[in-house]
């Protein structure tokens, strides 16, 4: 049976005097997501909320589960974030699972300021995600020239007991390469090393690229004689960053 047809027959089972408890209404409410169906989805939760059969505490979390992950499949990430603020009024619980997917949906539609609101959301609620979303995070603030707030999230994963990884250094890295901020690029470089991160091939070339941009053609020689060894083999890619810089500089 299709959404459609599901949903008509569940009108006139309702129309009819049957009262569908939680699980009537969640599975509807999931086909008509699913098949694109928001209008109809929105108006079967506007009705359980009449009915007051999302009052119940053990029901709230399954229920917006459901509808929030079918939102985030069709794209329906404001509506989505309506559900999720929907829950803090009521006084739920938010946790990782729904957090983390509004997340990844937010930033993959480069709704970043979007994506960090819900982070400080589910933080605000004591919940804490994993180190790759605060990653992924600090990736795109930098990348859209938001450094004070990817500033902020890099102290907040300490405050709530997340460590860094080889994967933030590399966003910073990358990050202030990009923008020209070299020394700060060296620093986070070296912070990586002093915990003893072993940075592969991607995050010695981005630093190379960095310092050869910078004009620092010399250090970018002395990063490679250390890429060497730390037995790390430079690419193509690496070789032609220097033989351009040099090239820039009449020295080849």
């Amino acid at each position: 049976m299709d959404a459609g047809k599901a949903w008509e027959v569940f009108r006139e089972m309702v129309s009819m005097g049957f009262v569908p408890n939680d699980v009537k209404y969640n599975t509807p409410i999931g086909e008509l997501c699913r098949s694109g169906d928001i209008e109809d989805a929105l108006e079967l939760k506007r009705d359980m909320e009449k009915k007051g059969l999302i009052e119940v505490s053990s029901i709230p979390l399954h229920h917006y589960r459901v509808v929030i992950n079918e939102f985030c499949l069709f794209v329906e990430t404001r509506l989505a974030t309506e559900f999720l603020d929907d829950m803090i009024v009521k006084g739920w619980q938010l946790d990782a699972v729904i957090c983390a997917k509004l997340i990844s949906a937010n930033w993959q539609e480069g709704r970043i300021t979007e994506a960090c609101d819900i982070l400080d959301k589910n933080n605000g609620q004591g919940v804490v995600l994993d180190v790759l979303y605060y990653n992924s995070l600090i990736a795109r603030l930098y990348k859209s020239g938001k450094i004070d707030r990817a500033q902020d999230y890099l102290s907040q994963m300490h405050e709530v007991g997340l460590l860094q990884n080889s994967w933030t250094y590399r966003a910073l890295i990358h990050a202030h390469s990009k923008v020209g901020n070299v020394d700060k690029a060296d620093v986070c470089f070296r912070e990586m090393l002093s915990y003893s991160f072993k940075p592969n091939d991607i995050i010695y070339t981005t630093v190379i690229s960095g310092l050869c941009k910078a004009g620092n053609v010399a250090k970018a020689f002395s990063t490679i004689h250390s890429m060497l060894e730390r037995g790390v083999l430079p690419d193509v890619q690496t070789y032609n960053i220097i033989i351009n810089s040099l090239m820039k500089k009449r020295k080849l």
